[in-house]
């Protein structure tokens, strides 16, 4: 860690920490306006008034989220997500530094990096899940590289088991584990890892291994003890987490909701624009043909060609990309998954060419950049069928620019995010509920919960998921079983919660001044 510390090293990595600082400033300035990180604040919010996730309030993701966002505001929130990107970027600068060795790929992959994971693009912006599966995944590959694993990608012989060794993949797999509890596609990533002790144990087959079955299995046996160390310590955080819900009397909830849940969520978006013969990319067994073409390819080629990190960068990316698609519907954030291993395979492209002004040299070169071309191009194609279109970037900038110049007021900044905000706005100052309150809102608004610090009636936050499950029946029954004080209804839901309007007629009164919703107070708080 000394020798990291090096003058250059040390500018570098804190002109790139300035920038995440910079790209990050307006987000401390935005509303309440984005519906997930609505949800995961209101869930956590739940979860501080001692709600038990998955049994009284749901959502279809792994908890890690939700209990990151139990620090009550979006601004402290916001705060959270600062302090793990300036993490995750000095720990994605530490692995390009084991990956590269030209300062100039490094510095450019970082750079890449950086832009890419804080920018609204990819909705850099916003404390997506995404964002905080990246910061487990680079600390355990980060772990991974501490490990003979990381001497060995640059070495073509093998290496005796140490206990370091098992001590930094057992800290790996848990990493893993971690990221996987905050978003399942991290799965993906951790299959990235593995691929990587495999490409290396093929290496040394491949060169040295085969003629002498002796030594093979020396590094079959030691690659795969590692991989079994990483394995072990992934399923333990996950059998933790198991237990835990088990042990607060959540554990069936957890696994319909928390785990099993997202294979139905990643299987009922169908890819219906496109041409049969193009759409069968996107099913499941188009993707597992990617896969695996893109495995047999990388496995095959001469390691004279394409080095091992080459083959584990690619490996990952075309992994990510799939993580990414694994419910097929055209969000941008999915993307960010992709950044880091695309990221880490420019800078590895660009080291190449680096060797090749030094050397005249080009036979593993063009294969490289060929394999880069290749993932970019096939990444912008799959965004694009898709129609995950990135979020404006540049007029995101431009605006907060001119809030923070008073070329518009602060009430013309707050209503360009969401066309719901001036009525949320309006709710929250008229102070009819308190933090902690129920309230109940029929539609998709979970900015107001989020915004009021209410708690929702019932297990769910928005009404696209009781509509996804059906469940109008249990819904309705805890209205009618709580009757909080405020209940709103959003003109734009136009499917009825069956028995919510004779309650309403019967014991509410209705206050219709708002744009986007019709307020209903009940007459018995009225008379209080």
């Amino acid at each position: 860690m000394r020798q990291f510390f090096r003058s250059t090293d040390a500018i570098i990595l804190a002109g790139l920490l300035l920038l995440v600082t910079l790209l990050r400033l307006p987000n401390f300035f935005e509303p309440y306006w984005y519906g997930d990180e609505a949800i995961y604040l209101t869930i956590g919010n739940a979860l501080n008034y001692g709600e038990i996730l998955y049994q009284d309030i749901v959502d279809h993701k792994t908890p890690g989220i939700y209990w990151l966002a139990q620090v009550g505001t979006q601004l402290n929130f916001r705060i959270v997500l600062m302090g793990w990107m300036l993490a995750s970027t000095t720990l994605f600068f530490l692995i390009s530094k084991q990956v590269c060795s030209n300062r100039w790929s490094i510095g450019w992959a970082s750079l890449f990096f950086v832009i890419f994971t804080s920018i609204p693009f990819f909705e850099g912006n916003i404390p997506n899940g995404e964002l905080f599966v990246i910061g487990f995944v680079l600390l355990g590959t980060w772990l991974l590289l501490q490990s003979t694993v990381g001497q060995a990608i640059k070495m073509q012989k093998t290496s005796t088991t140490h206990t370091k060794d098992f001590v930094f993949l057992l800290g790996s797999g848990a990493a893993f584990g971690l990221a996987i509890l905050v978003k399942i596609p991290a799965l993906f990533d951790w299959l990235g890892a593995i691929s990587l002790l495999y490409f290396i144990v093929l290496r040394y087959a491949s060169t040295q291994g085969w003629k002498s079955y002796t030594k093979l299995w020396q590094s079959v046996r030691h690659y795969l003890l590692l991989t079994s160390a990483q394995t072990l310590a992934v399923l333990l955080v996950l059998a933790a987490s198991i237990g835990y819900f088990w042990l607060i009397g959540a554990g069936s909830d957890y696994l319909e909701f928390g785990l099993l849940y997202n294979f139905h969520y990643a299987g009922n978006w169908e890819v219906t624009h496109l041409d049969p013969k193009l759409a069968w990319w996107f099913s499941l067994p188009g993707k597992a043909t990617f896969l695996a073409v893109t495995g047999v390819i990388l496995s095959f080629i001469s390691f004279q060609k394409l080095s091992v990190v080459g083959r584990w960068l690619g490996m990952w990316v075309a992994l990510a990309l799939i993580a990414a698609l694994l419910s097929n519907r055209p969000y941008p954030h999915y993307f960010l998954q992709i950044i880091p291993p695309l990221a880490l395979l420019l800078g590895h492209t660009i080291e190449e060419w680096s060797v090749k002004r030094k050397n005249r040299k080009s036979s593993s070169l063009s294969l490289t950049t060929a394999l880069t071309g290749i993932l970019i191009t096939f990444s912008v194609l799959t965004i694009w069928l898709i129609n995950a279109f990135p979020y404006p970037t540049i007029s995101y900038y431009a605006t907060w620019y001119r809030f923070m110049t008073n070329q518009i007021t602060p009430t013309e900044y707050r209503d360009s995010f969401n066309y719901l905000l001036a009525d949320n706005y309006r709710f929250n100052q008229a102070d009819l509920v308190q933090p902690g309150e129920n309230l109940f809102i029929w539609g998709t608004n979970p900015m107001l919960y989020a915004q009021t610090q209410t708690i929702p009636v019932g297990r769910f936050t928005v009404a696209f998921h009781i509509h996804d499950l059906g469940l109008y029946s249990e819904t309705m029954q805890a209205v009618e079983r709580v009757k909080p004080k405020i209940i709103i209804t959003q003109h734009a839901e136009d499917t009825e919660l069956p028995g919510l309007n004779q309650l309403l007629e019967a014991e509410y009164v209705a206050d219709e001044t708002y744009d986007h919703f019709t307020l209903w107070q009940l007459r018995d708080s009225i008379a209080e």
